[in-house]
């Protein structure tokens, strides 16, 4: 007796998601998740575990939200959340089976992350003599580039950031 070749296919498929464990259904299929971050070089902390740092591409599961924390010396943490939203194959009135429960109808948003650090050297208000204060912040940040702690063009970016500030 032959046994049929769907019967065979068919509980391959099982045993691999048996033995795979429930992972894939809690998780869904892995989709490239791209971190971008300007400056670079900010560490990247997913789910509470280090990922390297920017840029970086990592795969992260289809069915549920993950929570992505850059942070760089010099800069405020950033907090990213990434949320499983419909494709265009889940937007169709008949979903069912495996690819609904492992995620191929989701897709992660957004994609790829795009983060602009905010410097930490900005206080968190204006004082009365703003002009003064923004003189002090710049003259800060113009001897952190003379040391070589940061380049010309995260220079010009941070300052930027300062002036953007107290123009407001």
């Amino acid at each position: 007796m032959h046994t049929p070749r769907i019967l065979v296919a068919s509980l391959a498929l099982a045993a691999s998601i048996t033995f795979s464990g429930c992972e894939l259904f809690e998780e869904g299929f892995e989709q490239p998740v791209t971190i971008y971050s300007f400056p670079t070089g900010a560490d990247v902390t997913i789910n509470g575990e280090s990922y390297g740092k920017t840029p970086a591409t990592v795969e992260l599961g289809r069915l549920k939200a993950h929570q992505i924390t850059l942070e760089k010396t010099g800069y405020k943490t950033m907090n990213e959340s990434v949320m499983p939203t419909r494709n265009d194959a889940g937007e169709s009135l008949v979903r069912f089976g495996v690819m609904e429960d492992t995620g191929l109808y989701y897709d992660l948003s957004p994609r790829p992350i795009k983060a602009q650090l905010v410097t930490e050297v900005l206080p968190n208000s204006r004082g009365p003599d703003a002009y003064s204060e923004m003189a002090a912040i710049i003259t800060e940040v113009d001897a952190r580039r003379e040391s070589g702690q940061i380049g010309p063009v995260e220079h010009k970016y941070i300052v930027d950031q300062i002036v953007g500030f107290y123009a407001n």
